[in-house]
């Protein structure tokens, strides 16, 4: 490790002892803020994480990308191809932008809730036939 990078490292330390060293109320600095900042950048020097903003919540999370509405909306989609029996070939041709593998993935991820929300709407479509709407 270089120099200037152990120099950073002291310094993000002793930042941190200053934090805990706050006296509250009377800080300028709220108990929740320096707690929360002390405990992002012991993580970080503990090696708990990569980065600091790994360490402070701010990387992207892993997973599909794209909007969770979005992505159900599309698990929707599947969930009717595959009940008519399309299949998955079939399905991943439909949608080109995203492989079977993101297809099957995406559909993984909202399959409960898209059965029970067909199943929903199938009793309710069939509640509406039986009072006459």
């Amino acid at each position: 490790m270089d120099e200037e990078k152990t120099k950073t490292l002291e310094k993000l330390a002793g930042f941190v002892d200053e934090l805990k060293k706050q006296t509250f109320p009377t800080s300028t600095i709220s108990a929740d803020l320096a707690e929360f900042v002390s405990s992002a950048i012991e993580k970080y020097l503990e090696g708990k994480t990569k980065s600091l903003d790994a360490a402070f919540g701010l990387t992207p999370k892993r997973g599909v990308p794209g909007f969770p509405r979005r992505r159900k909306d599309l698990a929707m989609e599947i969930l009717k191809m595959r009940l008519c029996g399309n299949s998955w070939t079939e399905i991943s041709n439909k949608f080109l932008t995203y492989d079977e593998r993101q297809l099957r993935r995406i559909y993984g991820e909202f399959r409960e809730q898209v059965i029970a929300q067909e199943l929903t709407d199938r009793l309710d479509n069939h509640d509406k036939k039986d009072k006459g709407g």
